[in-house]
C-alpha cells in the first residue's frame, strides 16, 4: 500500500514539476521585451531595399533587349496652346529626327512620303503611335535607289501583312543629317548613318539596310505612343 502511495505521490510530483515549467515558459514569453521601434524601422527599410533592388533588376532585364536607344522626353505641347517656348518656330529638339517635344496640332498621313515631313508634324504622328523610317539621301542621282527600293518594299509588305497593326508605319526622306547628341553611343557616329528609325522617345540609326533590325524596332514600338489608345486617325 505504501509503495502504491509512493508511486502516486511521485507521479503527482512529476506532473506538478512539468506544469510549473510550462507556466514559467509562458510567463517568460509574456514578458519578452518587444522589438524596439528603431529595430523595426531598420528591418522595414531593409525589406524595402530588397524589394526595390529586385524590381530594378527586373525592369533592367525587361528593357535591356529593347531595340534602339532612349531619348529624353521634351514634353507634348502643341504650338497653338500658348505654352512658353513652344511656337511654330520651335526647333530645339534633342535628336534629328525628333522623338518628342513641341509639335504641330495636326498630323500627316501614315503612308510612304516622297518628300520630307516637317519635324513638328512628325512628332505629333509619333505621339499617336507612329514608327517613322527616314532615309538620308546622298544627293547623287541613282545612288540611293536600292536603299529606297528596299525600304519601300518592306513597308508595303508589312502593311499588306497586317493593315491594322502597321497602319501607323511611315516612310520618308529626311532633308538634313541625322543626329542624336543625347545618346552617347550614337553621338559621335551619325555622319555615316543612312537610316533613322523613330518612335516616341526612341531612336535608332543605321549605316545600311538591315531588315531584321528595322522590323524589330517597328514591332517593339508601333502603336505605343502616349496617345495611341485615344487617337483615331489611322484607318487601314
Amino acid at each position: 500500500m505504501r509503495i502504491l502511495q509512493g508511486l502516486k505521490l511521485d507521479g503527482y510530483n512529476g506532473q506538478t514539476i512539468m506544469n510549473a515549467k510550462k507556466r514559467e515558459k509562458q510567463r517568460k514569453q509574456r514578458h519578452k521585451p518587444p522589438m524596439s521601434r528603431a529595430l523595426r524601422r531598420i528591418v522595414t527599410a531593409a525589406v524595402v531595399l530588397v524589394v526595390a533592388a529586385g524590381l530594378y533588376f527586373l525592369l533592367a532585364l525587361l528593357f535591356a533587349g529593347r531595340p534602339g536607344y532612349g531619348v529624353p522626353e521634351l514634353g507634348r505641347a502643341h504650338t497653338d496652346q500658348n505654352v512658353s517656348g513652344c511656337s511654330p518656330a520651335f526647333n530645339q529638339y534633342n535628336s534629328r529626327p525628333p522623338t518628342s517635344g513641341c509639335h504641330d496640332p495636326g498630323t500627316t498621313s501614315y503612308t510612304i512620303h516622297d518628300q520630307p515631313i516637317n519635324d513638328q508634324v512628325q512628332v505629333h504622328n509619333l505621339e499617336h503611335g507612329a514608327v517613322i523610317i527616314q532615309y538620308h539621301t546622298s544627293g547623287i542621282t541613282g545612288e540611293d535607289d536600292s536603299l529606297v527600293r528596299d525600304l519601300t518594299a518592306l513597308v508595303n509588305r508589312l502593311k499588306d501583312k497586317s493593315p491594322t497593326k502597321y497602319c501607323r508605319l511611315m516612310l520618308a526622306p529626311y532633308a538634313i543629317g541625322f543626329a542624336a547628341p543625347t545618346v552617347s553611343v550614337l553621338a559621335s557616329s551619325t555622319g555615316n548613318m543612312k537610316i533613322a528609325l523613330t518612335a516616341w522617345d526612341r531612336i535608332d540609326l543605321l549605316e545600311s539596310y538591315d531588315e531584321m533590325r528595322i522590323t524589330n524596332f517597328i514591332d517593339a514600338f508601333i502603336n505605343q505612343g502616349p496617345e495611341s489608345a485615344e487617337a483615331n486617325d489611322c484607318n487601314p
